[in-house]
């Protein structure tokens, strides 16, 4: 299994693109970002096939078409989130895989709570932030990786 370790600031200064499922991306035409950092979030994988990277920390993805066919033959990193999916990890190569930790601001079972909110950091041992949707451990993923501009594509919300 890779490490977080081994993606940080291995994009640094370049621009990373995350990719959503947002009905804006419909009639978009994203061939151009093919030579970019790219991470796909859930389904935004099907509008990018070709992304560098595809998060998920949702465990309903295992029902969804675009997990047996785009994400299985898909050459790119599988940033998954390690409570959740851990025990699909081995259906890809090892040196494609990140198991990841996230926090919340508040975690209820292990009243973990950070009143102040949840600061990106770089730092590769601290866990990476947790989010209503995939796309906030998708940002933290690209600022670890040193991406800078992070762009939101397909975040309609």
């Amino acid at each position: 299994m890779l490490e977080i370790e081994n993606l940080q600031s291995k994009h640094r200064g370049g621009p990373g693109f995350i990719i959503g499922a947002g009905p804006s991306l419909h009639f978009q035409d994203l061939s151009w970002l093919k030579d970019k950092t790219v991470i796909a979030v859930n389904s935004g994988i099907v509008k990018s096939p070709w992304a560098s990277h595809f998060l998920t920390d949702d465990q309903g993805v295992r029902n969804w078409s675009y997990w047996h066919d785009e994400v299985k033959n898909s050459n790119c990193i599988k940033l998954l989130y390690e409570e959740k999916l851990a025990d699909v990890a081995s259906q890809f190569p090892e040196d494609k895989v990140v198991l990841f930790k996230h926090k919340w601001w508040f975690t209820p079972p292990d009243k973990y709570n950070l009143p102040d909110g949840l600061v990106l950091t770089r730092e590769a041992d601290k866990p990476i932030i947790g989010a209503r949707t995939s796309m906030g451990s998708a940002v933290h993923f690209a600022y670890i990786m040193g991406c800078d501009p992070i762009v939101l594509l397909g975040c309609d919300c």
